[in-house]
């Protein structure tokens, strides 16, 4: 078990993710796309909710606005080709979506520095739990030494 989660799930991983890498590169780049155009359509927005004065200018404004839609409406499109193609992206998303598209492995290297750190903390772990118990018995054969050497040298007490 400790050989299937510690190397097995980030190499199957790492193969399933560096198999579908151009998908993954693709998707990420229009998610991105999609993203920027949100915030233009957000800007357009706000500044054409401003009083204009000028009809001609708001005119521009609709219009970079009917543009943007259009274009985010064909990136909604190919996102959505590109996951109904391969439905295995739907399930690696939570392994790249949190990355920019030329770092879609790093959530593997991410488990891996983890595994390591936990192995790390473990590690220190028992070697602390073994400075203990070894001080514990040369504590212990202290303590006991001086006993039988207090207990040895007591006068012997009568109560007669």
């Amino acid at each position: 078990m400790f050989v299937v989660y510690c190397f097995g799930i980030p190499a199957i991983s790492f193969y399933l993710l560096s198999g579908h890498r151009s998908e993954i590169k693709e998707l990420q780049v229009c998610v991105i796309e999609l993203a920027e155009k949100e915030m233009q359509r957000k800007k357009i927005q706000t500044s054409s909710a401003k009083p204009i004065t000028q009809p001609e200018k708001e005119g521009r404004e609709l219009g970079k606005l009917d543009i943007l839609m259009a274009e985010m409406k064909v990136l909604l499109e190919r996102r959505a080709n590109l996951l109904k193609s391969n439905p295995m992206l739907t399930g690696l998303a939570p392994l790249y979506q949190d990355y920019e598209a030329r770092f879609y492995y790093f959530e593997v290297v991410q488990f891996v520095a983890s595994l390591f750190l936990v192995a790390v903390a473990v590690r220190c772990l028992f070697l602390f739990t073994y400075f203990l118990s070894t001080c514990y018995h040369f504590f212990n054969s202290i303590f006991i030494a001086c006993r039988h050497r207090f207990l040895s040298n007591l006068p012997l007490l009568s109560f007669w």
